[in-house]
């Protein structure tokens, strides 16, 4: 089984300046930040499937991904919380959200024709930066948001979509690591990674 998801890439350029914006929080002990190369606008979770799963999604990706052009998204500093007592710390993606939004729609009916079932969550384009440990109290929570508004608000980034992936999800002590399984480019056909493990 493979654990699976469906997201955009930002660019390295804009990865690194998300980076090096992260590194102001370095001395947080209670954030774990999220990687640089871990950085991604998730547009489906997949959840556990089998390699013929993997293939569907792999087709799924390919017909939402033809017939559009790339666009460019924006990230501002504008924080938003997700999770259990705002434990995930986000950036809001702006910009041309409306054809983001279109693919989004577009590989949602592309999945469900693929065999996956009808999303029923609400699309809130993001980018998880950071995730508050358990064990912080009220008030640690309180000042690390506090820190994160204060480090992110002059960030402004931009970058442009000219793909989605399907990405494989590996869990370990250290935290997850993703590979990506295929993509697509805007407009065009897909190419598999070579070297993929389609064992299940």
């Amino acid at each position: 089984m493979i654990r699976a998801f469906i997201a955009i890439s930002p660019d390295a350029g804009a990865r690194q300046r998300l980076a090096c914006v992260l590194g102001g929080l370095a001395d947080e002990p209670l954030l774990r930040r999220v990687p640089v190369q871990n950085l991604h606008l998730t547009l489906a979770f997949l959840g556990q499937i089998s390699p013929v799963q993997a293939d569907s999604a792999t087709a799924a990706v390919k017909g939402a991904s033809a017939d559009l052009v790339p666009f460019g998204l924006q990230i501002d500093g504008e924080l938003l919380a997700f999770g259990a007592r705002r434990s995930i710390i986000a950036t809001a993606v702006k910009g041309d959200v409306d054809q983001l939004c279109r693919v989004w729609r577009r590989l949602q009916d592309a999945l469900e024709e693929n065999g996956f079932p009808a999303s029923e969550q609400r699309f809130r384009p993001h980018l998880t930066l950071a995730r508050i440990r358990r064990r912080a109290g009220t008030r640690e929570r309180r000042a690390i948001w506090r820190a994160a508004e204060s480090h992110l608000e002059s960030l402004r980034v931009q970058f442009r979509v000219r793909e989605i992936g399907l990405y494989q999800s590996h869990l370990g002590s250290s935290g997850a690591s993703y590979q990506l399984l295929t993509h697509a480019e805007l407009g065009k056909s897909p190419g598999r990674l070579p070297g993929v493990d389609r064992r299940p």
